[in-house]
């Protein structure tokens, strides 16, 4: 359970870095994503919250296309765990 807690406030935490100016700093945080939903990881709250923060970034058309990319890759791996969960 405290796991979970960690997980959702670290997940948030580099959320917030989503807002930054710096696209180097959106695209740490993205990597950061990446790197911590690598393992099966299906939380109803952080699927929710990842997909209402970044699903919108695809269309932005200011958005660099590299963290784009990232974006899909974390889409598809939190996708991916659900649908094996």
């Amino acid at each position: 359970f405290i796991s979970l807690i960690n997980f959702l406030l670290q997940v948030d935490l580099l959320l917030l870095f989503m807002d930054h100016d710096s696209s180097s700093v959106k695209s740490m945080a993205l990597k950061c994503m990446r790197f911590m939903f690598r393992r099966n990881t299906c939380h109803f709250p952080v699927i929710r919250t990842v997909f209402g923060r970044l699903l919108p970034l695809i269309d932005d058309e200011d958005f660099p296309l590299d963290c784009k990319s990232d974006v899909l890759r974390i889409l598809q791996k939190v996708m991916t765990n659900c649908l094996c969960a």
